[in-house]
């Protein structure tokens, strides 16, 4: 955590919205978190805050007892919400789009963003989920 406070700090801003940037940070990091996890007991959290356009916010943390599960689970969450949403193509409202998705593309129609979150947030060995929305005035 110390690292990523100080990677945070030192990196522009500009770079971490870069997809190549996150992709290889996380490829670098994964050996790392591989060898602390043998010698520690595994509980993860995660906060991320995302900034609109028009200067809403939101945060989220998530805390989980096993990264590995927890990613698994969350993957899993994700295929089951693609096939709910093809499933109910038909009805009004209820658009689909074959193709690849991420995860922010899958939660951006409000209609559908309660159950996948709620469906994120009580995966099993989650300790704590909460979000935090800032309404611009």
């Amino acid at each position: 955590n110390t690292i990523l406070v100080a990677l945070v700090t030192l990196v522009p801003r500009d770079l971490w919205q870069e997809r190549w940037f996150s992709e290889g940070l996380a490829w670098f990091s994964l050996p790392l978190v591989w060898v602390t996890d043998r010698f520690v007991n595994e509980t993860h959290a995660i906060r991320v805050r995302v900034t609109a356009v028009d200067g809403r916010e939101c945060v989220a943390v998530q805390a989980h007892q096993s990264f590995r599960r927890c990613v698994a689970q969350s993957a899993a969450e994700f295929a089951l919400h693609l096939l709910e949403r093809q499933s109910r193509a038909a009805e009004p409202d209820m658009p689909w789009q074959p193709g690849v998705w991420l995860p922010e593309e899958l939660a951006d129609d409000p209609a559908w963003r309660p159950g996948l979150l709620q469906r994120l947030s009580e995966t099993s060995g989650t300790v704590s989920c909460g979000f935090s929305i800032q309404h611009t005035d």
